[in-house]
C-alpha cells in the first residue's frame, strides 16, 4: 500500500491535487492525446488544411496572440488554406510540456510550437489546448496562443521552480498517482494538479496554485482537494532543496501541518520528504525520502527506501 500511504501523506501536507471521476485510465488518455498531437503535426507539415480542420470540434476556437479568433470548422479550414498559401513549405514541431486530464471527457495540454520557414529563424509560440471527447474521439475544442511569459510581472520570481514543469507518475499494485505541473496562461502562476486512481476509478485529487507574494516577497502556494480540504504553504530555498511550510484544514475541521522538502536530482527526478507533521495537534513520524521520476514516456515510478 505504498502509493496510498504516499497519497495520504500528500493530503496531510497540502501538496497538489485534481479530480474525482470514473473513466479511462489517465495514462491511456495522455497516450491518445500525444498520438492526436502527432497526427495534427503530420497534417500541418503536409499543408493539408482539410485534415487539419478535422482535428477540431464543429465549433472549435483558435485564439492567436494578435487577438484574432477563428471559430468553427469551415472558418478554421479556410484560415488554414489561406495560411498555407502564404507560407509554402512551412513546418512545425510541437513539444507538449504538460497534459492534464481534467475530467473523463476533457483534457488540457500546454506546450510549445516551433514553426520554421525556409531561410528564416524558427519562431516558438507557447499555447494551451483544450480537448473534448466527441463520438469516442478526442477533438480540439480550443487553442489559445499565449503572449511570451517574460511579459508576466511575476513569472521571473517562479523561474527557479521551472524544473517542476511536466508530468510525474507513480504506480504499484494498489493504484496510480499522477501529477501534472504547468504554467498558468498568464505565466504568473505554476499549477500542480494531482489524481489518484485505483483501476479505472479516480478516487481522489485536487489542485495547487503556486505564486509570488509581492507583500511578503516570497513564493506561496494554495491547495484545494476534492474532499473539501484546503490549505496554504510558504516556500524557501536552502542549498539545493526547497522547504514548503504547509498548513491544511481537513474536511473534518481538523488542522494539519508539515514541512515538505523537495530536492532536484537532475532534469528527470527529484527527492521528496515530509517532516514536522501534525494532524489535530498529534505529531506524526516523518516520511521516508522518495525519489520521484518524470513521466517523459508515459510511464515512470517512485522509488523509496521503505517499500
Amino acid at each position: 500500500m505504498r502509493i496510498l500511504r504516499f497519497c495520504l501523506v500528500i493530503l496531510l501536507t497540502a501538496s497538489s491535487l485534481a479530480f474525482t471521476a470514473a473513466g479511462e485510465d489517465p495514462s491511456q488518455v495522455k497516450a491518445t492525446i500525444k498520438k492526436t498531437i502527432e497526427s495534427y503535426v503530420e497534417a500541418f507539415n503536409k499543408g493539408d488544411a482539410e485534415a487539419l480542420a478535422k482535428h477540431w470540434t464543429k465549433d472549435g476556437d483558435y485564439l492567436t496572440t494578435t487577438g484574432e479568433v477563428f471559430s468553427g470548422h469551415d472558418k478554421l479550414k479556410a484560415a488554414f488554406e489561406a495560411f498555407f498559401k502564404d507560407n509554402e513549405r512551412i513546418k512545425i514541431e510541437v513539444e507538449p510540456l504538460a497534459i492534464y486530464v481534467e475530467a473523463p471527457d476533457k483534457v488540457i495540454e500546454e506546450g510549445l510550437a516551433t514553426t520554421t520557414r525556409t531561410g528564416e529563424e524558427p519562431e516558438t509560440t507557447r499555447y494551451v489546448t483544450s480537448y473534448v471527447k466527441e463520438n469516442g474521439n478526442w477533438k480540439i475544442s480550443r487553442v489559445k496562443e499565449i503572449v511570451p511569459m517574460g511579459t508576466s510581472p511575476n513569472h521571473d520570481k517562479l523561474e527557479p521552480l521551472e524544473w517542476m514543469i511536466g508530468d510525474w507518475v507513480d504506480k504499484d499494485q494498489s493504484g496510480r498517482l499522477e501529477t501534472s505541473c504547468y504554467w498558468s496562461e498568464d505565466g504568473n502562476f505554476i499549477v500542480r494538479s494531482f489524481a489518484v486512481s485505483v483501476g479505472d476509478l479516480t478516487t481522489f485529487g485536487g489542485k495547487q496554485i503556486i505564486g509570488w507574494d509581492p507583500a511578503a516577497k516570497q513564493i506561496r502556494s494554495w491547495v484545494f482537494d476534492t474532499n473539501g480540504g484546503f490549505g496554504e504553504g510558504t516556500w524557501s530555498k536552502q542549498g539545493e532543496s526547497w522547504y514548503v511550510n504547509s498548513t491544511l484544514v481537513l474536511n473534518t475541521g481538523e488542522k494539519a501541518s508539515s514541512i515538505n522538502i523537495l530536492t532536484p536530482v537532475d532534469e528527470d527526478s527529484f527527492t521528496w520528504q515530509s517532516t514536522a507533521r501534525e494532524v489535530g495537534g498529534v505529531p506524526l513520524p516523518q516520511t521516508p525520502k522518495v525519489t520521484v521520476v518524470r513521466d517523459s514516456a508515459g510511464s515512470a515510478s517512485i522509488d523509496s527506501d521503505e517499500k
